[in-house]
């Protein structure tokens, strides 16, 4: 599990936990993850309410609970969070970067390129292999910050 997907992980987990902390994260999820630690690059793509709204239609069960234990109806304690929906989350940071180069700016990528290195220490591949599959998603980076993350969650097998 990287780095990313052990904050998310640790965010949705203290959601669950506490009726306090439940609330907090309804609030404002973009925040909650911001002050636990992740990372999200300063992109048009991706804003606070994009990002919530992201995080609402991938993460819909979770959501519900984390809402059932800010009202007290459900006791807390920790959940699992299932893996497809942390690695979404958590790709939306590389997933930015990508789409914010564009397809045209795939061309100038190498191993060495910082996104390269931080896709293959995220899906834990060697850098040609995440090079070869961001080099792979030029149809896709049209399409969005949230459709990348997608494909780069299939690609781990984090998602089916």
């Amino acid at each position: 599990m990287s780095i990313q997907e052990k904050v998310v992980a640790s965010v949705f987990s203290e959601a669950l936990t506490s009726q306090d902390k439940a609330r907090e994260f309804l609030t404002d999820p973009a925040r909650a993850f911001l002050e636990a630690g992740l990372v999200f690059p300063n992109l048009d793509p991706l804003d606070s309410s994009q990002f919530n709204t992201h995080l609402k239609s991938i993460a819909g069960n979770i959501m519900q609970k984390v809402e059932l234990v800010s009202m007290g109806n459900i006791l807390p304690g920790a959940d699992s969070v299932a893996s497809c929906v942390i690695c979404k989350v958590s790709a939306i940071t590389i997933s930015a970067v990508i789409v914010g180069l564009g397809a045209a700016g795939l061309v100038v990528l190498s191993v060495t390129s910082p996104v390269v290195i931080a896709l293959a220490a995220f899906a834990a591949v060697s850098a040609p292999i995440a090079l070869a599959f961001i080099l792979g998603l030029s149809a896709t980076i049209v399409a969005s910050v949230v459709a990348v993350a997608a494909e780069i969650c299939t690609w781990t097998k984090a998602c089916g």
